[in-house]
């Protein structure tokens, strides 16, 4: 007990009383329980054991002053620190822990920096859905996580993985978001669409109108191409991963991947239509068959005038041109059901705004890709039947010497 002035200074002490403390029975308190103050002040040092987050009534009693109790609560481990019977300890570097309740630190996982407690910095280019959670996740999309501890998106992208594109942006070939500044201009597409739609109606059907000369040769380089440049739309589309090196796999597989989808991209003005961008491009390739019949019709009508096999012709050049387009065909069909589990939730690989068998998903996946799904088997069939058996009929004759050339 001491009496202080206005200054601070001590006028008188009681130096003789002891200070007694009392602890609970419940827990132990190591330390010394009588103190005999100097200059009237009393110190105590406890360790209480074991570790417990209940309130307790410690009290304070000396001969010279009315018992004092004092309520105390321990605090209970907080994300970051790990519980023991001495009490919350924190996790040191290279080392986390999410949970209060963990007896041990964890091990700092691949792909991330820990500084200890829980902080976890994720690398570039994985993510995590909340703070609190060490479920890490590769993005599909390369340079659109930039990690860090919010699994912060880069420009442009945003929600589930960073797999959606943002306010002012548009989605591109394999899922880049691009700025709707920078769109492409629809005279550009549309030529390019013309180009691509005459090169597989038109320039394939010389490997059955011909065995011979610059359009024949021409059209074999054309199929060599289409061949190596779907399978590459394969490999990324579906995200396999070859033994390549990262700047092959980053920027060549990417930028000829990214090429089909420059010609059925949304683009920024279908933005509010309520449709995805992947629903668009679905249905867009899914009209590219009325599309190259349309576009054989006329450049063979108008080539062989009318001739007696003109038909044959034109219905032999759209089965090659739509055998050719059935592997991109197949990749749009394949997407339409491609789903994975992310944070609880299941979301379409391709768009991570669209939850997989819902909604539009839902709709799309019954409504479009059933039928592509009937005219991939047809055209397998087709293809099957017309190179097992003697061809019977001019259509069949050509596909069958396209097939075999």
């Amino acid at each position: 007990m001491g009496v202080f002035d206005v200054m601070g200074q001590l006028i008188v002490s009681d130096n003789s009383s002891l200070v007694l403390v009392t602890v609970p029975e419940e827990i132990k308190a190591s330390g010394s329980t009588r103190v005999l103050p100097v200059m009237g002040l009393a110190s105590f040092s406890f360790e209480f054991t074991p570790f417990s987050t209940s309130t307790f009534n410690i009290t304070f009693s000396s001969s010279s002053m009315v018992d004092y109790v004092f309520e105390y609560q321990f605090r209970d481990c907080q994300s970051g620190e790990v519980r023991s019977q001495r009490g919350c300890f924190p996790c040191a570097k290279n080392s986390y822990s999410l949970e209060p309740s963990n007896e041990a630190c964890q091990i700092c996982p691949d792909h991330v920096q820990c500084s200890g407690r829980m902080d976890l910095v994720l690398d570039p280019d994985y993510w995590r859905a909340n703070t609190t959670t060490d479920v890490i996740y590769r993005c599909l999309v390369q340079e659109s996580c930039l990690g860090g501890f919010a699994s912060v998106c880069a420009s442009g992208y945003k929600g589930t993985m960073c797999n959606s594109c943002a306010e002012g942006f548009y989605r591109y070939g394999n899922w880049q978001c691009r700025d709707c500044e920078m769109e492409v201009p629809e005279a550009a597409r549309g030529v390019l669409i013309a180009i691509l739609v005459i090169v597989n109606a038109a320039v394939p059907a010389q490997l059955f109108l011909e065995e011979e000369g610059i359009g024949y040769r021409c059209a074999l380089l054309i199929r060599i191409f289409v061949n190596y440049a779907q399978t590459i739309m394969y490999v990324t589309l579906l995200h396999a991963h070859w033994g390549f090196s990262s700047l092959v796999h980053n920027e060549i597989l990417r930028v000829v991947g990214s090429f089909g989808g420059l010609l059925i991209y949304g683009g920024c003005k279908f933005n509010d239509l309520g449709v995805s961008a992947h629903f668009f491009q679905a249905i867009a390739l899914a009209m590219y068959p009325v599309l190259l019949l349309v576009t054989c019709c006329v450049f063979w009508g108008l080539f062989l005038r009318c001739q007696k096999e003109t038909l044959g012709v034109i219905m032999s050049a759209w089965c090659v041109a739509l055998y050719c387009y059935l592997p991109v065909l197949s990749l749009v069909v394949v997407s339409l059901y491609e789903c994975q589990e992310v944070a609880g939730e299941t979301w379409l690989v391709v768009d991570m705004q669209e939850k997989c068998w819902s909604g539009q998903h839902l709709y799309f996946a019954q409504a479009l890709a059933a039928p592509l799904l009937v005219i991939l088997v047809l055209g397998h069939c087709f293809a099957y039947l017309c190179l097992i058996k003697p061809p019977a009929t001019t259509v069949c004759r050509n596909f069958h010497k396209y097939l075999t050339a």
